[in-house]
């Protein structure tokens, strides 16, 4: 029996609609074009256009004129703001700042009225292709506010970035600080509060001598974090130093082994009873090279991080609700009254760290 035309378009728009109750297609995504749905699908592309205009009319897909055809947020989500967080990925082994925060934070920023979407490009030598890409695809979304992570842009681009027909706002710290002379909205959190938190729990520890593996010095947030904790150090009586040590990205075994050349250094000329691995994830490789060298975690020797789960660590826990909900308040603030800019804005006290002891996962 033959199918009849209108019974092919119902089909596919009740498919396409599944697709966005389901996620497939995201609140304020653009469609694959009618060519590629009419071959998913095993149709013409005129049975793509009448499940299009199906759709339009219920007010769950919208066209924009040489773009595409979008999923509504207002059709999905109404009363919704569309919020994209922009990142970068840096390999397999780091835990992403911008998402750490925003991204366990989804649910809270649902609340709040957004609609979040994370998207990533990757680090390296095409970074800036990548981020020249990916911009153009979010200004044919046009969404209400673009967050982007600071770090990943270099101050030549920010210019060219900010300039959009949306809001843009950075988060966190560009590499090299803040850019004199140079007009944008961004909001960080006071990073040495960090520091602060992981002096404390070594305090509380009983630690004498401390080595934090902190990044890079050359990058702004990363002083700030080092100046408090050896600021702190002085302070509590509590000897530290600071190696540069980060994991690579390699295999697993060939990462334990980089770890395991970095604490060897370190234990040429200091005696620490306390190692801070700060800003990355898979500490279970870092606690592997610290057992393979014969201490053991939790016991002989303290490992103190912020950004994973694993036997032995003493983790500094995060609670960024008040901080979301004051960053939240600022982006509903960009977005509701034109002509508002917040400039540098940087929320302290509002981010709740508690060390505990993780014995076992």
């Amino acid at each position: 029996m033959n199918i009849k035309y209108e019974t092919q378009s119902g089909f596919v728009a009740a498919e396409i609609e599944r697709g966005i109750r389901t996620g497939t297609f995201l609140p304020g995504s653009r469609l694959p074009s009618i060519r590629e749905l009419a071959d998913v699908f095993h149709v013409s592309t005129q049975v793509i256009k009448s499940a299009f205009k199906m759709l339009m009319e219920r007010g769950l897909l919208v066209s924009r004129s040489r773009i595409g055809v979008f999923v509504n947020v207002d059709g999905v989500l109404p009363g919704m703001k569309k919020l994209i967080l922009l990142n970068e990925t840096r390999g397999p082994y780091d835990l992403n700042y911008l998402g750490r925060v925003f991204g366990v934070s989804e649910s809270m920023m649902t609340h709040q009225g957004f609609h979040v979407q994370m998207r990533s490009i990757p680090k390296g030598p095409l970074l800036l292709t990548a981020l020249r890409y990916e911009l153009h695809q979010i200004d044919m979304e046009r969404p209400d506010c673009l967050v982007i992570n600071a770090s990943m842009v270099s101050a030549e681009e920010i210019e060219s970035i900010k300039n959009r027909e949306y809001p843009v706002l950075f988060f966190g710290d560009f590499v090299h600080g803040d850019i004199p002379g140079l007009q944008y909205d961004l909001i960080r959190e006071r990073t040495e509060e960090r520091g602060t938190a992981y002096m404390e729990a070594a305090r509380r520890l009983g630690c004498s001598n401390v080595c934090i593996f902190g990044g890079n010095p050359e990058f702004e947030y990363v002083r700030r974090l080092l100046r408090a904790v050896m600021r702190h150090g002085e302070l509590y009586g509590i000897r530290v130093q600071v190696s540069n040590g980060l994991p690579s990205e390699e295999s697993e075994e060939e990462i334990i082994e980089n770890w395991k050349q970095h604490i060897r250094r370190v234990l040429k000329n200091f005696t620490p009873d306390a190692f801070i691995a700060d800003g990355f994830g898979h500490l279970e490789f870092f606690l592997r090279a610290l057992k393979e060298l014969g201490f053991s975690p939790g016991k002989d020797i303290h490992v103190l991080g912020d950004c994973d789960f694993s036997p032995g660590l003493v983790m500094i826990r995060s609670d960024y609700s008040e901080f979301i909900r004051s960053a939240a308040a600022i982006i509903h603030r960009i977005i509701e009254e034109p002509g508002y800019h917040c400039g540098i804005m940087e929320i302290s006290g509002k981010i709740k760290r508690t060390p505990f002891q993780i014995e076992s996962v």
